[in-house]
């Protein structure tokens, strides 16, 4: 049984900004989820639902500093947090309290994001 195939992309040029702007998105919505949540947590000392993240992150997409994000498709944030939210439930499952997600950073070698996509359309109908 196959359960995952690996395929290799060359992208081009052009196609390599997209995909790294997505990334880009990715990171900054996770470390959004994850600054929101710390702020939560010291105010009201209780975690934040994903879902009330995802409101949030939905409204600041519409501010004029954020409307890059529009760019992006809207599956890459929504994922984020999710996977943010699995990060924050491990740490207090598996480590109790000596173990504290970490912020995704620009510097490391592997950018990457998930997006899953139900339907895709390659061209015209």
């Amino acid at each position: 049984m196959i359960l995952a195939k690996k395929v290799r992309l060359i992208p081009t040029p052009e196609q390599e900004k997209v995909l790294r702007n997505h990334a880009g998105a990715a990171r900054f919505a996770y470390n959004y989820c994850k600054r929101m949540s710390d702020r939560y947590y010291k105010l009201f000392g209780k975690s934040v639902s994903q879902l009330a993240l995802q409101k949030r992150f939905t409204k600041i997409k519409k501010r004029k500093r954020y409307e890059w994000l529009n760019d992006i498709n809207a599956q890459v944030p929504k994922q984020a947090s999710k996977d943010f939210d699995t990060a924050r439930k491990n740490s207090f499952k598996k480590y109790k309290n000596g173990f504290h997600t970490s912020y995704k950073s620009k510097k490391d070698l592997i950018q990457g994001f998930y997006a899953n996509y139900e339907r895709l359309i390659i061209g015209k109908k």
